[in-house]
């Protein structure tokens, strides 16, 4: 007995319907479709007029930033020669409350680009094993994650990185600052 094998696709358990009216646009390929780069932890800003994202493409894992203006416009490469990593543990850049600055975590240290800057700042330069910028709710301090004797501390400082002063002690790691 002899079993014939048709192909079939299925989608969340129902059978795909064949569209003959539906072609692919001209262009489009499976290569096309598999080599487009991965865009992943978008952040909108505060005030929704600007959105900031990772986008690893050339074995980089740079952050853009983007102006949602209804003309449209092109991402705004904001860093180079970032180092790519997993998705999952590459980290979300936070934008200030009031929308103007971006902090995010650059080559172990955390940086902040200002709304005039044209380069990224490093504020955590007193420091090795910085990481998980948030923002104060005034827009001036951050606080960030850094490694104190094998531990996870966190500590204060200005986005500048010209004050620092450590907010937790004690064994155990401190993750995931909430200010109010």
């Amino acid at each position: 007995m002899m079993i014939k094998i048709e192909e079939k696709y299925v989608r969340n358990g129902w059978p795909a319907l064949d569209r003959p009216d539906l072609e692919a646009p001209s262009g489009w390929s499976l290569e096309l479709i598999t080599g487009v780069n991965r865009v992943y932890n978008p952040k909108l800003s505060p005030d929704g007029s600007q959105i900031a994202f990772i986008w690893k493409r050339e074995g980089l894992a740079d952050i853009y930033r983007l102006a949602l203006d209804p003309a449209g416009s092109w991402p705004e490469r904001l860093t180079f020669n970032r180092k790519s990593k997993p998705y999952w543990w590459d980290e979300i850049p936070q934008w200030s409350p009031d929308s103007r600055w971006l902090a995010f975590t650059l080559d172990e240290h955390v940086h902040v680009l200002g709304p005039e800057s044209g380069l990224p700042v490093k504020v955590t330069g007193f420091t090795s094993g910085a990481s998980s910028p948030v923002w104060m709710p005034d827009g001036l301090g951050l606080i960030v994650a850094i490694e104190v004797e094998e531990a996870t501390k966190l500590l204060l400082t200005d986005r500048e990185g010209r004050s620092a002063r450590l907010l937790t002690h004690g064994s155990g790691d401190d993750l995931d600052p909430r200010p109010a």
